[in-house]
C-alpha cells in the first residue's frame, strides 16, 4: 500500500510540475533578464532601464535618439498615428506628444499624465485612439473616435477620457487596428470591435460595416498574442502558428491567396514564431514575425524588406528578412532590437538607431548582466533553489517511508553527475544544465531480509519464528496438541 501511495504522489508532483513550466514570449535579450523588456517602434526606444529615448534627428545616414525627461521606471511604451503612450511600473500611463521642427528637421516632446486611470497591465495606440487594461481585466478607452460604436447613428462614439469597454472582462492584451480593437482574453479567446469594411474582425455580423460592442471570434482559442493593423488582424497561437483575417489585398494574411479572409486563416509555412507586429500608418499593409530563431519575416507589401529576391514589391506567403539576423524585438514600424542590445531600421540598407554623439543605441548600457539562473525543483527531498548553468548542485533524499528504502532519483532532463555519485546515491551532486531540473526520490519496499541501507528503515514486519513443522501456524498449533496427549498417556501408562 505505501508503494501504491508513493507512486500516487509522485505523480501527482511531476503533474503539477509540468502544468507549471511556463514560457514567457517575447523576452529580449540573449538569456540576460531586466525588470524592463526593451521595446522599438523607430519612434521610441524603452531602454531595460525603464528610460525612453525618442526620435531626435537625422545623423548622417543614420537616426539619433535623445533621452525624454520626465519617464522612469517604464515597462511598455505604444506608439499611434497622433498617440504615443509610456506606462510605468506603477500602473499609471503617461501621454507622449512629438512636435516637429522643421527649421533643423528636429523633434521635441512634451509629457503629460492620463488623468483617471490607474492600476494598468497594458496599453495600445492607434492614430485615433487609445487603450488601456486594467489589473482586474477590463479594458478602457478613448480617443476621437474610441472605435466604439452607436449602432442606431453609425457614428463612433468620442471620449477625451478612458471611458470602459462595453463586455470584456479577463482581458490580458490588446491591440488597436487602425479602426478597430482586438483584445485577447485570459482562456485564450480573442474578441474584436470597430470597423468591419475589410472583414478585420474576423466573426459573422449583422449587416454594416462596424460592431458597436466587443464580441468573441468563434472556433479561435489558445492563442496567446494579437496585433491590430490597418486593415487586418494577426493572432499567434500557443503552437506557434500564426493566423490572421482581414483585407489580403497585397497578401498581408500570407496564406498563399490574395482573398479576403472573415474568418482566420493560417499564414503558410510559418511555425515557431516567438512574435508578430503590425502597424496602422499609412499604406502599411504587411505582416511582420520573429521566429524563436531569432530570425525576422514579413509578408503582404514587402518593400523596403530585403527578402531575397531584386523588384519583389509583394509576397503573399511570409518570407525571411535577410539583411538582419539575431532579432530578439521587431515592431511593425521597420524597426528591431538584435540580441546584442542594439537597434536598428530594417530598411535597405540598414540604419544604425544612435544616441545624439552618434554612438550605436544600445537597450542594455551600464546595466550589469542579471547571471541566468534555472530552477531546480525537488521532490521527496532537499537541495532545490536557483542555480547558474555548469554549478555543482547538491540533492539529499528526504527520510523513507515506513517500510520503505531510497532507491533512485528521477531526474528530467537527463543530468551529469559528479563527486563519484549516481542516481542511486541518496545524496547525489549534478552539474546544472542550461535549463530546469526536476528531481524526485523514488523510494520502495524493503525485503524481507537484508541490512537496511543510507535513506532506508528497518522493515518491522518481520516474519514469525519458525516452529517445528515450519512457518505453518496451524500445523505448529496441532503439533503441540499432539505432544500434549501424548505426553499425557505416558505419564498415565508410567503411573
Amino acid at each position: 500500500m505505501a508503494g501504491k501511495m508513493g507512486k500516487r504522489v509522485l505523480a501527482v508532483v511531476l503533474a503539477l510540475v509540468l502544468a507549471t513550466g511556463i514560457c514567457v514570449c517575447g523576452a529580449v535579450g540573449a538569456g540576460a533578464a531586466f525588470s524592463t523588456t526593451p521595446m522599438t517602434t523607430s519612434f521610441l526606444v524603452l531602454r531595460a532601464d525603464g528610460t525612453v529615448w525618442g526620435m531626435a534627428e537625422l545623423l548622417g545616414d543614420n537616426i539619433a535618439y535623445a533621452k525624454l525627461d520626465g519617464l522612469s521606471n517604464i515597462t511598455a511604451i505604444a506608439i499611434g498615428g497622433e498617440n504615443h503612450l509610456a506606462l510605468k511600473s506603477d500602473g499609471s500611463v503617461w501621454k507622449i506628444t512629438a512636435t516637429f521642427i522643421e527649421s533643423n528637421d528636429s523633434y521635441k516632446y512634451a509629457i503629460a499624465q492620463v488623468a483617471g486611470l490607474s492600476d494598468v497591465t497594458a496599453i495600445a495606440a492607434s492614430y485615433y485612439a487609445c487603450a488601456a487594461v486594467k489589473g482586474d481585466g477590463t479594458v478602457w478607452i478613448w480617443g476621437n473616435p474610441t472605435m466604439l460604436y452607436n449602432t442606431s447613428t453609425g457614428m463612433g462614439i468620442a471620449s477625451t477620457t478612458p471611458i470602459q469597454a462595453p463586455g470584456l472582462n479577463g482581458i490580458v492584451s490588446i491591440d488597436l487596428g487602425m479602426d478597430h480593437g482586438v483584445a485577447l482574453k485570459n482562456d485564450g479567446t480573442v474578441w474584436t470591435w470597430g470597423r468591419n469594411d475589410d472583414k478585420q474582425l474576423g466573426r459573422p455580423l449583422q449587416p454594416g460595416w462596424y460592431a458597436d460592442n466587443p464580441g468573441m471570434i468563434p472556433g479561435l482559442n489558445g492563442v496567446k498574442a494579437v496585433a491590430g493593423g490597418r486593415e487586418h488582424t494577426l493572432v499567434l497561437k500557443n503552437d506557434g502558428t500564426v493566423w490572421g483575417f482581414g483585407s489580403n489585398y497585397e497578401g498581408q494574411l500570407g496564406d498563399g491567396t490574395f482573398n479576403d479572409a472573415a474568418s482566420p486563416v493560417q499564414a503558410q509555412g510559418l511555425s515557431d514564431v516567438r512574435s508578430i507586429a503590425l502597424t496602422v500608418n499609412s499604406g502599411a499593409r504587411y505582416s511582420i514575425a520573429v521566429k524563436n530563431d531569432n530570425t525576422l519575416w514579413a509578408w503582404g507589401d514587402v518593400r523596403g524588406y530585403d527578402i531575397g529576391v531584386a523588384g519583389y514589391s509583394y509576397t503573399n506567403v511570409p518570407k525571411k528578412v535577410l539583411n538582419i539576423n539575431d532579432v530578439a524585438f521587431a515592431d511593425g514600424l521597420m524597426s528591431a532590437i538584435k540580441t546584442d542590445g542594439t537597434c536598428w531600421i530594417v530598411d535597405t540598407p540598414l540604419m544604425k538607431m544612435v544616441y545624439s554623439d552618434g554612438t550605436p543605441l544600445n537597450v542594455y548600457d551600464g546595466l550589469p548582466p542579471t547571471p541566468v539562473t534555472y530552477t531546480v525543483t525537488v521532490a521527496n527531498g532537499t537541495g532545490g533553489g536557483e542555480f547558474e548553468a555548469g554549478t555543482p548542485v547538491t540533492i539529499v533524499a528526504g527520510t523513507a517511508p515506513s517500510g520503505q528504502q531510497f532507491k533512485q532519483w528521477s531526474i528530467t532532463p537527463t543530468v551529469t553527475f559528479t563527486g563519484g555519485t549516481s542516481a542511486a546515491s541518496a545524496t547525489a551532486t549534478f552539474t546544472m544544465p542550461a535549463q530546469a531540473v526536476t528531481a524526485t526520490a523514488v523510494y520502495e519496499d524493503i525485503p524481507d531480509s537484508g541490512t537496511p541501507g543510507p535513506g532506508q528503515t528497518t522493515n518491522t514486519n518481520t516474519a514469525p519464528p519458525k516452529g517445528i513443522l515450519g512457518t505453518n501456524a496451524r500445523y505448529n498449533q496441532w503439533w503441540h496438541y499432539i505432544l500434549f496427549f501424548l505426553c499425557f498417556g505416558f505419564i498415565w501408562m508410567w503411573f
